[in-house]
This record gives C-alpha cells, structure tokens and sequence, in this order.
C-alpha cells in the first residue's frame, strides 16, 4: 500500500518561498519552478535527495528541530532544499 506523503514548509524555507510567489522576476520564477518541481518528484521518492552525513548536521538543527537526517537537492541558479524525512 503506498503512503501519501506531505511536503510541509517551515520557519524561514516557508517565508522564502512565500516571497517568491510575490515576485515577478524570471530569477526568482526559476526557483520557485524548481522547487516545486522537485516537491513533487519527492512525493514520488523522499530519499531522491543526497544524505548530508550526521556529523556535518549542525547542532542548532538537531537541537530545535530534532533533526536526525537531512538531505540535499540541488535548485536552479545555484540554490538547493534541504529537507528532512
């Protein structure tokens, strides 16, 4: 049986990307593109994404987050999300 699975936006990554919807520019259209292209392929497969190892995971994330594993998928114009499952 396959799991639905949810993408959810938080803290600063969900006031970013709110900001992008408002702007107009093709940079700024290009990121939003892509990072809601690449919601949708994890919603298709949450580990598509490269893991960071554990002991690179900054201390504040764990600490505030509870953060035990994080990945990392590259954007357009440079930009990448870091997402955890």
């Amino acid at each position: 049986m396959k799991r639905d699975i949810t993408v959810l936006l938080k803290g600063d990554a969900k006031k970013s990307y709110l900001l992008l919807k408002k702007l107009n520019d093709p940079f700024s259209k290009s990121i939003l593109n892509s990072i809601e292209h690449n919601a949708s392929l994890l919603k298709e497969n949450p580990m598509l994404g490269k893991p960071y190892p554990k002991k690179l995971i900054i201390s504040k994330l764990i600490k505030d987050y509870d953060i035990i594993n994080l990945y990392r998928l590259e954007l357009s114009n440079f930009w990448r999300l870091l997402y955890t499952i």
